[in-house]
């Protein structure tokens, strides 16, 4: 597509590699590369231990370093996953919780400071009471750009994709070529509803940002529901659009061993057809959005090399978070929102997506 610069805006990995420098006294605008929010070696170095040694570098090496360090992160939780089943002592919380505290160690080495986008927030505000606004306006955009992002099934959203308008604060989200759930379909799915890593969450201090999002993000999904007739209208006339027809033929292509002859407009049917039902359950009050994404990872035929491992790990933490979810009880859009909150910001499934998301930022 034509890409256009957006006037007063900066993308949230540049704010948060000035706030990184900032943070070690090197100036905002400081060309030093003392920090760097790329992926060190040492991100998963200590995952390592339970990749498969020789065969993993072999059979990684097409994916690049991006890719290995989800696999080394899928690997360690199934790992752990397989190690907790195991002990009848170890409950899913427990052991979930455990992973977590290693995952976000793993994390805490490539050196970024957990805070650095809110260094950079704070500096573009100028004064505390701007702040103030700033971090309201922030989390406004943040509970509608990460519910129309569930909704429609937005992928892709590493932190080039995410700009920051310097005049309010708000998110102004771009490139939306990852929809429909397609994020589920990749090689090395995104597990996430939509990104909401320790950076984003950090401008919500001293709030946390379950407290914070839960509510807005409850408005939006309800607001969402209420024109479910218009949306599904809106996001079937998708099925028309001739580059909307090569996409779905490639992930058709992919995803299944479908060699006959058909016509571009009924495969869009049949993949849109299933698109919507997804789409419309996500509409519906109180719907568990984990078994949305566990179903989705059932369509997936595309985890070749580690299926087994990705498998298990998802399929743990997936049935934790299902669980969860039908403990609350009570079905509603707050429920769900809280279930999205949980699920996104849960670092044992931000890890296993490829290198270039950036899960640690």
């Amino acid at each position: 597509g034509f890409v256009e610069w957006v006037p007063s805006t900066a993308p949230f990995k540049d704010l948060i590699e000035s706030g990184a420098r900032e943070s070690q006294g090197l100036g905002a605008s400081s060309k030093s590369q003392t920090t760097s929010t790329n992926a060190p070696f040492n991100v998963f170095e200590r995952l390592k231990e339970h990749a498969d040694g020789k065969n993993f570098a072999a059979n990684m090496a097409p994916y690049g370093i991006s890719y290995q360090t989800a696999v080394q992160a899928a690997k360690f939780i199934s790992h752990r996953f397989e190690e907790a089943r195991s002990n009848q002592n170890h409950s899913d919380s427990q052991w979930l919780q455990n992973v977590r505290s290693e995952i976000a160690d793993s994390f805490a080495s490539s050196g970024v400071p957990r805070n650095a986008l809110c260094r950079s927030i704070s500096r573009a505000a100028g004064n505390p009471q701007r702040m103030f606004d700033f971090k309201r306006n922030f989390c406004h955009s943040l509970a509608s750009c990460c519910a129309a992002q569930w909704i429609l099934g937005i992928g892709d959203r590493h932190t080039g994709n995410h700009l920051l308008d310097m005049r309010t604060g708000s998110i102004v989200p771009i490139d939306f070529g990852m929809a429909f759930g397609e994020g589920c379909h990749l090689a090395i799915p995104e597990a996430v509803p939509f990104r909401l890593t320790t950076q984003m969450s950090e401008v919500a201090f001293p709030l946390g940002i379950k407290q914070t999002l839960v509510a807005p993000l409850a408005t939006c999904l309800n607001v969402f529901g209420f024109h479910s007739t218009f949306i599904l209208s809106v996001v079937r006339s998708f099925a028309l659009d001739p580059l909307i027809e090569a996409r779905v033929m490639r992930i058709l292509c992919k995803q299944t061993s479908m060699h006959e002859s058909r016509e571009g407009s009924d495969l869009s049917e049949q993949i849109f057809g299933s698109e919507l039902q997804v789409i419309r359950e996500k509409l519906r009050p109180g719907h568990c959005p984990a078994e949305i994404i566990f179903q989705l990872f059932r369509q997936n035929e595309r985890l070749i090399f580690y299926q087994a491992t990705f498998k298990d790990c998802f399929d743990g933490v997936l049935t934790a978070h299902i669980n969860n979810t039908k403990q609350e009880g009570s079905r509603s859009f707050e429920t769900t929102a809280g279930a999205l909150i949980d699920m996104a910001t849960d670092q044992c499934l931000q890890a296993p997506i490829f290198g270039g998301w950036a899960p640690w930022l």
